[in-house]
């Protein structure tokens, strides 16, 4: 899924940046995102169900360079973790609002409001 794929991008990114930022030298990362849902009510099967995740696992595995300090690995898997922007809008359910209108014949989707509060300024193309 592609919620579980972005969330491995940005923390794979997320502790390269910050190992590059600590100076701590990597000769391997891996990332690996699991998930659990029950996709009967993706499939509309039962209106009781969610739709969504119930749970999400993010595995972080480094391989430092022979001689790194580990109370400096351990910091930046720390820094990672609080600087991964996915992790966070994940764990504190981050307001989402969703527009959703017809399109006219030019292709512009049509509704009230376009304002993007955290851009300032406009959508008006696909996502």
């Amino acid at each position: 899924d592609l919620l579980c794929a972005a969330l491995a991008s940005c923390a794979d990114g997320s502790v390269r940046m910050v190992a590059n930022l600590l100076g701590v030298e990597l000769d391997a990362i891996s990332v690996e995102v699991t998930g659990r849902v029950d996709v009967r009510g993706t499939l509309l099967m039962d209106p009781e169900v969610r739709v969504g995740f119930d749970h999400l696992t993010c595995r972080v595995t480094v391989q430092p360079a022979p001689g790194t300090d580990p109370g400096k690995l351990r910091s930046l898997l720390a820094v990672a973790e609080r600087t991964c922007v996915n992790l966070d809008t994940i764990r504190h359910a981050a307001t989402v609002e969703m527009i959703a209108g017809p399109t006219g014949a030019d292709g512009a989707t049509r509704h009230a409001s376009a304002e993007v509060e955290a851009g300032g300024g406009r959508h008006g193309g696909p996502p």
